[in-house]
Formats: structure tokens, sequence, C-alpha cells
């Protein structure tokens, strides 16, 4: 009887090593990335409401969100460009692998067209780069909520 519990046992122990990463695989750092990013018109419990690609002048403010992974001890960043030309600008240092981050732009009618925003490590590396259109609003109630949120950057 001791020695079929002893064979199962040797037998298990291979399996287990096998299945278990290598030493080195397990200290190489990932790299970062960004698993979502989007322009919202608000956003929930730290999660976006909506992924809109155009705006009209309806709505005076938009949220650009963004997912980060494996970028822990680091900061982030959340670059907003409009005709070419920084606007914006917002850090936020990421305190776990997986990290949330919003900054929030407010707009006025006159600022119509292609809005960029983009998610850059703290070396200039960019990560993600989205853009959306800022248009005119032809009828009463064709944009989203124009009440004013409150002015804050959020992260996790």
């Amino acid at each position: 009887m001791r020695l079929r519990h002893t064979s199962a046992l040797l037998i298990a122990l291979p399996l287990l090593s096998m299945s278990a990463p290598a030493a080195g695989a397990a200290a190489r750092p990932e790299k970062p990335y960004v698993a979502r990013a989007v322009f919202t018109t608000g956003i929930v419990k730290r999660e976006p409401v909506d992924d809109i690609t155009t705006l009209t002048t309806d709505a005076n403010h938009v949220y650009y969100f963004a997912d980060v992974r494996n970028m822990a001890g680091q900061t982030v960043i959340q670059r907003w460009e409009y005709r070419g030309h920084i606007v914006s600008q917002v850090s936020f240092p990421v305190g776990g692998a997986r990290w949330r981050v919003y900054s929030l732009k407010t707009l006025r009618p006159s600022q119509t067209g292609e809005w960029e925003a983009s998610v850059l490590t703290r070396a200039g590396v960019t990560l993600a780069v989205n853009t959306f259109d800022y248009v005119r609003a032809h009828a009463k109630g064709a944009g989203a909520s124009s009440g004013a949120p409150p002015q804050v950057h959020e992260q996790q």
C-alpha cells in the first residue's frame, strides 16, 4: 500500500514542475499597454457610460477614459490636441497592474472639428490614440447632455 502511494506522488511531482513558469519568465516585466481607451459623455463607477466618435455642440464636455496595464509605479499621461496643438496634458501616478484613468475636457461651441487624445508613458511612448468629431448641432437636443460636470481628473 505504501509503495503505491509513493509512486503516485513521484508521478505527480514532475507534472507540477512542468506547469510552473520558468524563473526567468516570471522576473521579466510585461510591456505597458492600454486595454481600452474611449471618449465618453460620463463616468459611472470608474467606467465609461458610452463610447463616442461624434459629439454635437449641444454638449460642452467630454471625458477621455483609459484602462492601462502593466504600469504600476509609473506615470501615465493623457494629452488632448485640437488642430495640431496640445491644449491639455494630465499626468496620473499608476497604483496597480490594472489602472483606470480619465480626464475631462470642457468644449466651446467654436471648437468644432477633430479632437485627438492620446495615452503616453512619461518617456513619451504613445500607447493609444483616439479621435472624435465635435460638430454643430442641427436641432435642439441632438447632442449629449450639456449639464456641466465637476471639473475633476480621476484615477483608479
